[in-house]
């Protein structure tokens, strides 16, 4: 799927590739390539899966802005046949914002990996409940994907916001790399990588880079746990 406009807005509405072929094929790549702006509402959702041995495909957004609200997401999935999850990878040269209980995620049910997650904006917004997570499921024997985010400006998380890099499996949980002007976690809001006590993989890096300042208020932690 490629899709090439000013402006795209996704309403109750979804762009999906699936992979669930017995041959094992993989699933098509998804590539939004607009000179203006992406907006998801209402449960929205892009989507890439795999059912097969093959692989689900690779995400990409180039945009000036990309708003995604109201329990929308854009995921990959593996989710059976041993096949991996597809990379996610955003471009906004304007603002990101992902609220009100809105995701970014890769996740493997499989002996594949999690994908992993790349955004690169101006600023990055997360509030209300939005989480950016990868995650290696309890059935699965694959890696957690790594998880990096840039922002120019502020990387800013509030209300409840989640980033997190987590593994239930044998598998090891992704890296976490945060780069921006200034980061800031407020309202309850987390950066974690962690392992379940069912798991025998590592919980991965979290790495914080910012010249300017790094808040953490109100309930707001960073957290890396093996148990």
């Amino acid at each position: 799927v490629r899709l090439s406009a000013v402006n795209l807005r996704l309403d109750d509405a979804s762009i999906n590739s699936n992979a669930v072929d017995a041959a094992g094929g993989p699933s098509g790549n998804v590539e939004l390539v607009l000179g203006g702006d992406l907006v998801m509402l209402n449960r929205s959702s892009i989507d890439t899966s795999t059912l097969s041995g093959g692989n689900a495909g690779t995400i990409v957004v180039k945009a000036r802005d990309i708003g995604i609200d109201g329990d929308s997401r854009i995921s990959s999935s593996a989710l059976a046949g041993g096949g991996a999850a597809g990379a996610i990878k955003l471009l906004a040269t304007g603002r990101f914002v992902l609220q009100r209980e809105s995701s970014l995620s890769t996740s493997t049910s499989t002996a594949g990996n999690a994908g992993e997650i790349d955004l690169s904006a101006d600023s990055v917004v997360l509030e209300t409940g939005a989480r950016i997570n990868s995650i290696a499921g309890l059935d699965s024997s694959g890696d957690g994907g790594n998880i990096t985010i840039t922002a120019q400006g502020e990387l800013l998380l509030r209300n409840d916001a989640v980033i997190g890099a987590n593994t239930a499996g044998p598998g090891s949980a992704g890296n976490v790399r945060l780069i921006a002007g200034s980061v800031a976690l407020d309202g309850d809001a987390f950066v974690t990588t962690s392992t379940t006590a069912a798991s025998s993989g590592d919980a991965g890096r979290i790495e914080v880079i910012t010249p300017g300042d790094l808040k953490l208020r109100n309930g707001a932690f960073i957290s890396s746990d093996t148990q």
